[in-house]
């Protein structure tokens, strides 16, 4: 894929859910979510990295436990294949002080 959209979903992946990350159990709940959007074909792992996005993950997506333990920052890029709408996960779980899954929004 080599288009990647910012806030322009379609009817594919309009339906997908935007989740708070507050808890561990919200960030468990938002991988559950993500994988379960791959196995059904709505969403696809980016190799897309937005610019001026640093990069906190070493683990890879397919080995990302859905219950931890997990790096001190979970950060992941998501594309839909239809439109290349991206998606993030990200969440800093050293303090707690949560994150989120949802529209990667270009300008944050």
């Amino acid at each position: 894929m080599g288009r990647y959209a910012y806030f322009m979903s379609c009817d594919h992946c309009a339906p997908v859910e935007t989740i708070p990350i507050c808890s561990p159990g919200d960030l468990t709940r938002a991988i559950r979510h993500c994988k379960a959007m791959i196995t059904a074909g709505s969403l696809a792992p980016s190799e897309h990295w937005p610019p001026r996005t640093p990069s906190f993950t070493s683990v890879p997506w397919d080995e990302l436990p859905e219950e931890g333990p997990w790096d001190d920052v979970v950060q992941y890029f998501f594309a839909c294949p239809d439109c290349g709408q991206l998606f993030s996960l990200a969440a800093e779980t050293y303090h707690g002080s949560g994150g989120g899954f949802g529209r990667h929004d270009a300008g944050a």
